[in-house]
């Protein structure tokens, strides 16, 4: 992908018709839906003013926010399916586990929604959702099966959390920090459990393309690079931090025959 890094028209903004993200169809609601999730009193209460961020600092966030959207989305979307496909087999704590992460995913997207609400609308706005999708849409297509599928996305919330942690440090005397905060404490419990989900379908061993998915993330990543350097994260490090996530074991295999999980899932 094209490094725009020099933004030129592609930093003018708009709050003209402004609409919400969508990248991929959702379900209607989560199975188990959260009650009491920090980010949903966030919603309910007081939401983080972002008046006080630098009219930098929020042209930045809403070129970067969208991209996060689909990521949410695209979880949804996977975890949704995955805990159908397991309600009626007698997986009790797989189902839960999957469910749990579900409901995080649907609290995680409204909150973005709403933070990009409040976000000035970049003007291509579209083309940063297009390529956003067509990185998440990738990843079902590139797996080999479904238990890769779910290593892949495990390497993927595992690269999630380094943005999410680079976002957090960039604004931390905002209040809006706990946003990026909150998801990246879910997003790392995600990483164990899609990692155990995966090893829990595999039969054999799995052959690990997920060296692939590093690198075209830091490709997309690389369309913001301004954007970044906007909020004084440094993009460089920030890509090596990436990529030196694929320096793992080319193949998993499946821990145990006992397919036990990981219950610690509470937000």
């Amino acid at each position: 992908m094209a490094d725009n890094s020099q933004q030129g028209g592609a930093v003018r903004s708009s709050h003209k018709h402004k609409k919400p993200i969508h990248c991929f169809d959702l379900p209607d609601s989560a199975f188990i839906p959260h009650q009491n999730h920090l980010l949903q009193n966030l919603l309910n209460r007081n939401f983080p003013d972002i008046s006080t961020l630098s009219e930098q600092q929020q042209i930045a966030l809403a070129r970067l926010v969208p991209m996060l959207l689909c990521g949410e989305q695209s979880a949804m979307f996977v975890f949704h399916r995955e805990a159908a496909r397991l309600a009626n087999k007698g997986e009790e704590e797989c189902y839960k586990a999957l469910m749990q992460i579900e409901a995080d995913e649907f609290v995680h997207e409204q909150v973005l929604q709403k933070l990009q609400s409040l976000l000035p609308q970049p003007d291509d706005v579209d083309r940063i959702r297009k390529r956003s999708r067509l990185f998440y849409a990738r990843i079902d297509r590139q797996s080999t099966s479904l238990a890769s599928h779910f290593w892949q996305i495990s390497q993927l919330d595992a690269s999630v959390c380094l943005i999410l942690s680079a976002l957090n440090k960039a604004i931390h005397q905002h209040p809006i920090s706990e946003i990026f905060s909150a998801i990246m404490r879910d997003e790392a419990r995600h990483v164990a459990i899609a990692r155990q989900h995966a090893q829990f379908l595999a039969s054999d061993q799995i052959q690990c393309t997920a060296p692939s998915i590093h690198n075209q993330l830091v490709e997309l990543l690389k369309t913001e690079t301004a954007s970044l350097h906007a909020l004084d994260i440094d993009a460089n490090a920030l890509f090596q931090r990436i990529t030196k996530l694929s320096i793992t074991k080319p193949f998993i295999t499946q821990l145990s025959t006992t397919k036990t999980y990981d219950r610690e899932i509470s937000p």
